[in-house]
């Protein structure tokens, strides 16, 4: 379960602001309603994902989202890691 909890945390953190479909989500972990609600509710490290539901053609369609603020150029920090420069805004992990 912690490995398909990471597989989601890291789609989301991989694609914030952007609706991820349910059946993305799906391939990854069978019961992802439950992993999302671990992320949601982690203490050290919860995030706010919302969820949207559409009907479409007589069917419920779903997509969640990760919600992240937008980063002001004076927020950003910089640094190096190995030979890479990165932001902070680039490492979330």
């Amino acid at each position: 379960m912690k490995n398909q909890r990471q597989n989601i945390r890291n789609l989301f953190l991989s694609r914030p602001n952007i609706w991820i479909p349910v059946y993305e989500l799906s391939k990854l972990a069978l019961q992802y309603n439950t992993r999302i609600k671990e992320i949601k509710e982690d203490s050290l490290q919860p995030l706010n994902i919302v969820n949207k539901k559409q009907r479409v053609n007589g069917e419920w369609h779903s997509w969640y989202m990760l919600i992240l603020p937008q980063i002001k150029p004076q927020q950003l920090t910089w640094g190096i890691e190995g030979r890479k420069v990165y932001t902070n805004a680039e490492r979330i992990s």
